[in-house]
C-alpha cells in the first residue's frame, strides 16, 4: 500500500519558502530604511565689504550672495573682525539675492563667506 501524506513534505517546502521570504523581506528592508546619503555641500557664492557711511568714522560690513547652491545647502556672510566679534550675516538658501550683517567700525580683515550643511 501506497501511504499518502504530502502534509510534512509539503509542510517542509512551505517553512523553507517562508524563511528564505522573510530573509530577503529583511534585506530589503534594511536598504529601504536605510538613511540617504547626505548631498553634498557647495556652492558659487561672494562676500565683499561695503562702506557704510555714519556719523563720525564710516563703518563696514559684509554683503553676501550666492548664485547657486548644492543640494542641502545654506551660506552666510561674514565681516571678519580684528578685535571684536564678527558681524554676521543671516543663514540663506535663496539665490541672487544681497545678505547684509550689521556693520562695525572697527579694523577688520575683509568679508567672507560660509556655506554649510541645511
Amino acid at each position: 500500500m501506497r501511504k499518502i501524506d504530502g502534509g510534512h513534505s509539503g509542510g517542509r517546502r512551505v517553512r523553507e519558502n517562508a524563511r528564505l521570504f522573510l530573509a530577503v523581506g529583511v534585506v530589503l528592508g534594511g536598504v529601504l530604511v536605510a538613511p540617504a546619503a547626505a548631498s553634498a555641500v557647495g556652492g558659487t557664492c561672494t562676500a565683499v565689504t561695503e562702506n557704510v557711511s555714519l556719523t563720525g568714522p564710516d563703518g563696514k560690513r559684509a554683503k553676501a550672495r550666492c548664485s547657486a547652491l548644492d543640494g542641502d545647502s545654506k551660506a552666510r556672510g561674514t565681516l571678519d573682525l580684528v578685535l571684536a566679534n564678527d558681524k554676521q550675516t543671516a543663514w540663506f538658501t535663496a539665490l541672487n539675492t544681497d545678505y547684509r550683517s550689521g556693520y562695525d567700525r572697527g579694523p577688520n580683515r575683509g568679508s567672507k563667506y560660509t556655506i554649510a550643511h541645511v
